[in-house]
């Protein structure tokens, strides 16, 4: 890298070996995404971030790493994760051959952007990934069968949950405790214990994110989703619903801003991811704070499977609810970060 007068980031970064440039532009993202807000620049004659007019954050190419400073504090376990990759000058190295801690990553730049805000006391947490303390959870809830599908073979919009899978909400409609849960919805009847949970839920429910292909599964509803106000990832928008009076807010640009425009909405109330696909997208990008899941007693074999594509990295969960139930077992858990 001989030139060092460089005028942007992508000059910078095109300086670099195939393998290296790789591993500055998933750093690139990654803050991109954590931190939209901020501003990327050439600090020291290396890539930089820029927030309220300072620095934010450092990341540079080398023969065999990239490195990223300063290193914020953090929880304990955080903390002791990162001491693996210090090098005791306020910087965190990532050598080339080994795979890149996308996560951990994230949460560098995530405790970095909180320590910033304090010190330049701008309150802007809430417009980011780290939430302020009036804010809600964002959290998944779906029911699912034993062996981990959400929905069975050949789902379509004539046969929603696929071949079988009417059988996962059987506890819906197996009790005595009638629930209402929205206008154009069935009303459910559910065993007392599972009311409870319901009934907890819809209380702390703000705003909905569901996936295109369930939007289409379930013909939008007839226009009564189960929840409002309902935000629909998709790539392109289906013209009919723009309207007036419409329950639905399309995002095109990603699960981050979807999530992020329904945090907006849904004030100090949670925000509900809905649909496999979504969070699957929200583990990666670490998103999700919490899961719930209703695990039915069933095996499919085959369908729509929850737990797919989240990521190389394992992702540590704390039990926080067992709830046994007629019918189905009421399963919660915290996403530990």
């Amino acid at each position: 890298m001989a030139k060092t007068n460089f005028q942007s980031v992508d000059e910078y970064i095109a300086t670099f070996p195939e393998e290296t440039q790789k591993a500055l532009e998933e750093v690139r993202s990654i803050i991109k995404s954590v931190a939209p807000e901020a501003k990327e620049k050439i600090s020291y004659q290396i890539a930089a971030f820029e927030l309220n007019g300072k620095n934010l954050i450092h990341f540079a190419g080398w023969k065999n790493h990239i490195s990223i400073y300063p290193i914020p504090a953090g929880t304990d376990a955080f903390n002791k994760v990162v001491l693996k990759y210090a090098d005791g000058k306020g910087t965190v190295k990532f050598p080339l051959d080994q795979l890149l801690p996308s996560k951990l990553i994230r949460q560098i730049v995530k405790y970095r952007l909180v320590d910033h805000l304090k010190n330049t006391e701008k309150n802007l947490i809430s417009k980011n990934k780290e939430s302020d303390v009036n804010m809600g959870k964002v959290v998944f809830n779906m029911t699912m069968s034993l062996d981990g599908f959400v929905a069975g073979p050949n789902d379509s919009p004539d046969n929603g949950l696929g071949d079988g899978g009417e059988a996962l909400h059987n506890w819906y409609f197996s009790g005595d405790t009638e629930i209402k849960v929205s206008e154009g919805t069935p009303v459910l009847k559910v065993s007392k214990q599972s009311a409870k949970i319901l009934r907890e839920s819809l209380k702390t429910y703000g705003a909905g994110v569901w996936g295109r292909r369930t939007f289409d599964i379930a013909r939008a509803w007839g226009g009564h989703p189960p929840e409002e106000p309902c935000f629909i990832l998709t790539h392109h928008v289906p013209e009919e619903w723009v309207k007036e009076g419409s329950p639905f807010i399309f995002v095109t640009d990603g699960v981050e801003s979807a999530i992020r425009q329904a945090k907006q909405a849904a004030g100090d109330k949670d925000v509900v991811l809905c649909t496999p696909t979504v969070l699957q997208q929200a583990l990666q990008a670490d998103l999700v704070d919490e899961i719930y899941v209703d695990v039915a007693p069933l095996l499919l074999g085959a369908g729509v499977r929850l737990f797919d594509h989240f990521g190389k990295e394992p992702i540590q969960l704390e039990n926080v609810r067992t709830v046994e139930a007629p019918n189905v077992t009421h399963l919660g858990f915290r996403v530990v970060k």
